[in-house]
């Protein structure tokens, strides 16, 4: 933009530089459905998942994984292949869990908390009306064994939001 300063009649010319902040790598996520091990076995040689594999980069890669938000059956999220291949992106790569089921009748035992999502929306949002009224749906905690995973995942739950920060804006 070029305007005139009305005090001293001088052009002057702001670039879109000179008034924006120095550009930022955003966040990468990779939203990976992985129903069966036949399809771990296609991941496993997809070029675009393979550029971000720890063994892969020897340097700084241009763009850089920050999470995978893996959707898939919880027996196949724990087999030995499917975790071999997490690891492979090593440490930086958050892991967000959420395991869908192959079947309704499966749903509940795969820590969905219900069959019926838009009934569970349903109550919740009825709740925050008047709580008194319509109690919140109780949500089902997950009894089973501690898993023997060395590496952390973050365990997601339908109806759930979650934001995604930039590496440098964290904090932490």
């Amino acid at each position: 933009v070029t305007f005139i300063n009305s005090e001293t009649n001088e052009e002057k010319t702001v670039h879109s530089k000179d008034v924006l902040a120095k550009e930022s790598p955003g966040v990468g996520v990779a939203v990976v459905y992985c129903p069966t091990t036949q399809v771990l076995d296609e991941l496993r040689a997809s070029k675009t998942l393979r550029a971000f594999e720890k063994s892969t980069t020897d340097d700084v890669p241009d763009a850089q994984l920050d999470a995978i938000v893996h959707l898939t059956p919880k027996t196949v999220f724990e087999s030995e292949a499917y975790q071999s291949w997490c690891e492979e992106f090593g440490p930086t790569v958050d892991h967000i869990t959420l395991h869908v089921a192959g079947r309704v009748k499966d749903s509940a035992t795969n820590n969905n908390a219900s069959p019926f999502v838009s009934a569970m929306r349903g109550g919740i949002r009825r709740s925050y009306i008047h709580d008194g009224l319509f109690p919140m749906p109780e949500i089902p905690v997950d009894t089973c064994e501690v898993s023997k995973r060395t590496k952390a995942f973050i365990e997601g739950c339908p109806m759930m939001e979650y934001l995604l920060m930039p590496r440098s804006k964290r904090g932490l």
